[in-house]
């Protein structure tokens, strides 16, 4: 089996606990061989480049695919406005179940 990782949070082939992991995989399936890579990384905010990530839903505007929404009360858009990014937008939804169900509908 051979894994192609961006080595970002769980999936930092050097941490001990995902080392552990590909081992039990390897166990679990019985594998003759697991290899893991970790891409070089690239410039900042150039990770559709990154073939790991280029398959990301945020990612898809730069794929030439467009996403949509539509538009909710104006609450809802208000507090859209504010959040500059996907951390912004699951900080919000965690903390305002409101928003969460409105940010599902909207998509």
């Amino acid at each position: 089996m051979y894994l192609y990782a961006d080595g970002s949070g769980d999936r930092k082939i050097t941490n001990f606990k995902v080392q552990k992991g590909l081992i039990s995989l390897f166990l679990k399936h019985d594998l003759d061989e697991v290899m893991v890579a970790r891409p070089a990384r690239p410039a900042a905010g150039h990770s559709y480049r990154n073939p790991v990530e280029s398959h990301c839903i945020a990612n898809l505007g730069l794929q030439s695919v467009g996403m949509m929404r539509t538009r909710q009360d104006p609450g809802f858009e208000r507090i859209m406005k504010k959040c500059d990014g996907n951390a912004d937008i699951r900080n919000e939804c965690e903390t305002n179940e409101t928003f969460k169900t409105g940010f599902i509908e909207s998509i």
